[in-house]
């Protein structure tokens, strides 16, 4: 059976995600990948890093930027992936995605500084502001991203420097900015100097590429991203594509933190992708989502108007019987685990009635299946908001 056939292998059952939490609840609220099906891909590649003879040499310190045969690896994933075409100068290695943002933030922000987000956004981001003591802004949004008028009277009214979105396959929400919503983001940006920190870990399960930010205003984005989906979490392998001028700045802000990128990780990463074997994962990553999103529609039908069907999530609207907290409650009763909406609200923006359902975490197509069907029972059992705030 081909590689691309997502078949559960009985004799793997600890190399792929948790399946339940204690007390057998199925957790669906972690936007992870199944890793069962690339198991051999792995093991091949640090097989092949290993047979060189040289591991020694990679324990030892290297250049807080990652050595160029590193960095010129990831330029070409960055190519292959997003479009996105650099020289391996203008790439700096980082410990995952959450030490790219860390590394764009702190170069570019100083504590007490805003910062702009969407409206509602990646949880991580919250943290890390926290920690950097920023303040977050939100930035109104429709079904395309974030408003540019909205962008332009934040950064105004707040004297705001920084902008931190995800412009594909938005996480929670889903939405993709069509071109033209981009390129009035990057006029804003550059007519204020805004510097734009553009994630785009989702990318590689886009249906269609739009150009990245970073090629319509390179002089003003910071593009981040990391393999955590689209190859392995635990490679620890992220990266930041930065304008020359910051690149000092960036290189200052690792050394000063991490030192030195996870070298072991990344070789095996640039092992993966100079061999051809990254582009297959991710080719068979967007096959399992596409399987998960098809056995979800096939359940929940109607019920998930303009959710993406490209991403690893769902961005599930509920209807007016519900709130998002007593629907979360309910699910959970149920045995099941999902994400409300006021997990992903930034500062005092308005939170959307909504809740995010992870689709590739568990294991087995089987597990998604009696988590999502009880989900669809409540969707149709109306609850009237009086009896949500008992």
């Amino acid at each position: 059976m081909g590689r691309g056939t997502f078949v559960r292998d009985p004799r793997r059952i600890n190399e792929g995600a948790v399946e339940t939490l204690p007390g057998g609840i199925i957790d669906l609220s972690v936007n992870a990948t199944a890793l069962w099906p690339d198991a051999d891909s792995l093991r091949d590649a640090v097989q092949a890093v290993a047979g060189r003879g040289d591991l020694l040499s990679l324990m030892g310190y290297q250049p807080p930027q990652g050595p160029q045969r590193l960095r010129a690896a990831i330029a070409a994933w960055a190519e292959a992936t997003s479009g996105l075409s650099v020289p391996e100068d203008q790439v700096l290695l980082t410990t995952g995605g959450q030490g790219a943002m860390h590394a764009a933030l702190s170069a570019t922000t100083r504590p007490g500084d805003v910062l702009l987000v969407e409206q509602v956004t990646y949880p991580g981001i919250k943290t890390l502001a926290l920690q950097l003591g920023l303040r977050l802004v939100p930035v109104a949004m429709d079904g395309d991203g974030i408003l540019p008028d909205a962008l332009e009277q934040a950064a105004r009214g707040h004297g705001a420097h920084a902008l931190y979105c995800m412009p594909t396959l938005q996480n929670p929400t889903t939405a993709t900015m069509p071109r033209a919503r981009r390129e009035a983001i990057a006029a804003v940006a550059r007519r204020l100097g805004l510097v734009i920190v553009e994630d785009d870990v989702y990318g590689f399960l886009a249906r269609t590429r739009e150009p990245t930010l970073a090629e319509l205003a390179p002089e003003v984005t910071i593009h981040i991203g990391s393999v955590s989906k689209s190859l392995f979490p635990g490679l620890r392998t992220g990266y930041v594509i930065a304008p020359r001028p910051l690149l000092d700045r960036l290189a200052a802000v690792t050394r000063a933190t991490i030192l030195t990128p996870a070298h072991l990780g990344a070789v095996v990463t640039a092992e993966l992708i100079e061999s051809g074997e990254a582009l297959r994962i991710a080719e068979r990553r967007r096959g399992l989502v596409a399987e998960r999103q098809a056995l979800a529609r096939s359940i929940l039908g109607n019920r998930l108007g303009g959710s993406d069907p490209a991403v690893t999530h769902l961005w599930l609207t509920l209807p007016e019987s519900w709130r998002r907290d007593a629907f979360a409650r309910a699910l959970l009763e149920q045995g099941v685990k999902v994400t409300p909406a006021d997990a992903f609200a930034a500062g005092k923006a308005e939170v959307p009635n909504a809740v995010r359902v992870c689709l590739c975490s568990v294991d087995r197509a089987e597990t998604l299946e009696q988590g999502l069907r009880p989900l669809a029972t409540l969707l149709d059992s109306p609850l009237s908001v009086e009896a949500a705030l008992v």
